[in-house]
């Protein structure tokens, strides 16, 4: 086509100049605004809380986040979707699959593959198989994630293994159950046995559950061998038999097929076939009651005896042990034969602790002291510490011997603080500064921390999700990422991310951030980091309600705390509300003796004032015993009125460790370590001041 008109032809040289002048304030303009709003501007609604302007943006437009950042796509699919806008989260998702960088590319096709509205959700399933540095998780994930899209999307035949194999080994969740329900009747019959009998388990529906394995059991299914399907068969007989022999006949039957000589399949190899029926055999025992204990105990320990993995020989063995818990000397003779052999020692603390609690209430300080000298090796530290400085307590020991107990319930590493503060007040020859400084070990993870420390480009990539989450105002996404992502952060990190989350209000997530990372680091704890984790939001408010109601300052952040973890808007299952946890009736009989008509708990100075007011009522009506107080705050007036009847003639320290509520227990030993720490950070009183101060 001939020109029309005259055109203006620059200088070559001058056209080169112009564009190198025009394209880096172009780059920078478009990369500063998106959808005709500056990147300042987007940031400050978002901080605000206004997201309106997504609800313009159209999917085709998604692509100008990028503009704002390349972390941006990720963000904002965020906010999207908690807008319920579908279609654009799903469209940003996409753009930040394609064009995002570092972890903000990854994080794109993770929650791509997530999206049901996503029509790239396998193709990017397929993307996460890739191994990753930055989240190895997504990788390993990924061929079960592949499958499940699969049977959502009705590709069954596309499954790896086949749709029954998948079906019987998949862990029950409400998309494999829906996934299930779209395969026609009839197209696979071993598959609609199997599934209406996991959709049985899943709605709990154990009796009619019962009556379909017997079904299977009798029909020969292979797939009952995979781990899952002998879960929820373990369960149906356990919940839905009606008659318990009779179960356990089906069960050995099932055994019979493998122990009469039979091989199984390679696949169920790695099922733990014969330690799942030995242990559910033994659950169905035990449940049968006392005149079944000996056949219950007999199984648990061939369970123990083929377990495969050591947490499956921790779980037959606390089963086992559980069942000595009715007799005191049969569980320390247990206890004595298997704690050698347990694997994680918390794993039992329960059980230890309704022993404990059983011998203090006893009188029997004698056997205290043998099980500590027993089972020293063998305990986590916390049950280590607490045997030790009970055991010293009760007179039983020499004055060496105690001292030297005092001591190893003083060193112990254990996270509460509780016994150590109470172990340095006997020992007040020791200064305070040690006495809140503990190390604490790596632990299992020793060696995922070293490698995690040798790969600064993962610590800064996810150090830069973090950052993110503040700049675009999710401060309430940095601990769950944290926690499932990156819960080997430094503790200066944790220090300088909870003091942003402390900023915009977040008191509970800093505090979780801080208790997260300090318990991950070994190394001695620091006034600085203890600071972190014994934090004071609310001053003014506190200050005030303690100084009115008599309350020493300590102790009612202590309080706080323990209840809430400052967590101003927080309601218990049992109703109790705001940051002193109160009951709402409780609430309104303190409101008529203030005289306030009108009030809301989840005010924090409102809060903070009933509280005080009614733990400093409480201390009035015990006589000033604050202990009882705090202990009556936790579980009634009347209730801790009848314990003291009860304990009268121990040791206040001992007393709490006779107590029958484990709760109450952990409440007391709670408060009075936040106690403790508070009296040392921030109002200059040692260990023993604040023991005498509260006992």
């Amino acid at each position: 086509m001939p020109e029309q008109g005259l055109k203006f032809r620059p200088n070559k040289t001058a056209a080169f100049f112009l564009f190198c002048l025009i394209l880096p304030l172009s780059l920078l303009s478009c990369r500063e605004r998106a959808w005709g709003i500056s990147r300042e501007d987007i940031l400050s609604r978002l901080e605000s809380g206004n997201t309106a302007f997504l609800a313009k943006v159209s999917p085709e437009e998604a692509a100008q986040a990028l503009r704002i950042g390349a972390e941006a796509p990720w963000y904002l699919a965020r906010y999207a979707r908690d807008a319920g806008n579908s279609a654009l989260a799903t469209a940003l998702l996409e753009i930040g699959a394609r064009h995002s960088t570092g972890p903000f590319r990854i994080l794109c096709i993770r929650d791509m593959a997530l999206d049901r509205d996503s029509p790239r959700r396998l193709e990017a399933a397929e993307l996460l198989a890739e191994p990753s540095p930055l989240f190895p998780s997504f990788s390993s994930d990924a061929p079960g994630l592949r499958a499940m899209i699969l049977a959502e999307q009705g590709r069954f035949e596309e499954i790896p293994g086949g749709l029954v194999a998948f079906f019987a080994r998949a862990p029950a969740s409400p998309p494999l159950m829906d996934a299930g329900q779209t395969v026609a009747p009839g197209r696979h019959p071993r598959f609609d046995a199997l599934f209406a009998f996991r959709r049985l388990i899943d709605s709990r529906a154990y009796g009619p559950a019962w009556e379909a394995a017997q079904e299977l059991i009798d029909g020969e299914y292979p797939e009952l061998f995979y781990r899952t399907m002998l879960s929820e068969l373990g369960r149906a007989a356990l919940y839905g038999a009606t008659d318990p022999a009779a179960a356990i006949e089906r069960l050995d039957l099932l055994a019979g097929r493998i122990d009469g000589g039979n091989t199984l399949p390679e696949e169920f190899a790695a099922e733990s076939v014969p330690y799942m029926l030995s242990f559910y055999r033994g659950r169905i025992f035990a449940r049968r009651g006392a005149s079944h204990s000996e056949d219950a105990r007999a199984s648990f320990r061939e369970a123990i005896t083929r377990a495969e993995s050591p947490f499956d020989r921790d779980v037959a063995l606390w089963y086992l042990l559980d069942l000595s818990g009715e007799s005191p000397d049969r569980l320390m003779a247990d206890l004595a034969e298997f704690a050698s052999g347990w694997d994680d020692p918390s794993f039992f603390s329960g059980i230890l602790d309704r022993l404990i609690v059983r011998l203090v209430q006893n009188r029997n300080f004698t056997g205290l002291a043998e099980l500590h000298t027993t089972l020293e090796p063998y305990l986590d530290r916390e049950t280590r510490a607490r045997l030790a400085y009970i055991t010293a307590k009760s007179g039983v020991l020499s004055p060496d011997e105690a001292e030297s107990a005092y001591q190893t319930a003083f060193s112990e590493d254990h996270e509460s603080l509780y016994y150590r503060m109470l172990a340095s007040a006997e020992l007040d020859a020791l200064p305070p500064a040690p006495v809140l400084g503990t190390s604490h070990p790596a632990g299992n993870d020793a060696e995922e921390l070293a490698a995690a420390e040798g790969n600064p480009d993962r610590e800064s990539a996810l150090e830069a999700v973090c950052r993110g989450f503040l700049r675009y105002s999710r401060e309430s996404d940095v601990y769950p990422f944290v926690r499932e992502y990156f819960p080997d952060l430094s503790v200066p990190l944790a220090m300088e991310l909870a003091g942003s989350l402390s900023a915009a209000g977040h008191h509970t997530d800093a505090l979780r951030l801080m208790v997260l990372a300090v318990g991950a680091e070994p190394g001695p704890v620091t006034d600085e980091q203890l600071a972190g984790l014994y934090p004071r939001p609310w001053l003014k408010e506190v200050s005030s309600a303690a100084e009115k109601h008599g309350i020493p300052e300590y102790l009612l952040y202590a309080l706080i705390r323990t209840e809430s973890f400052f967590n101003a808007s927080v309601v218990s299952h049992a109703g109790a509300v705001g940051l002193t946890q109160l009951m709402r009736p409780t609430a309104g009989d303190i409101a008529r003796k203030l005289k306030v008509s009108e009030y809301d708990l989840t005010d924090p100075a409102t809060n903070l004032e009933f509280g005080a007011f009614y733990l400093a009522e409480l201390v009035r009506r015990l006589d000033g015993n604050v202990m009882a107080a705090l202990f009556s705050y936790n579980a009634g007036i009347s209730r801790v009125r009848s314990w003291f009847r009860a304990g009268s003639d121990l040791d206040p320290v001992l007393f709490l460790e006779s107590l029958p509520f484990a709760e109450t227990r952990g409440y007391g030993r709670k408060v009075l370590a936040a106690s403790i720490v508070y009296g040392y950070l921030y109002y200059q009183k040692s260990p023993g001041d604040i023991i005498r101060e509260l006992f």
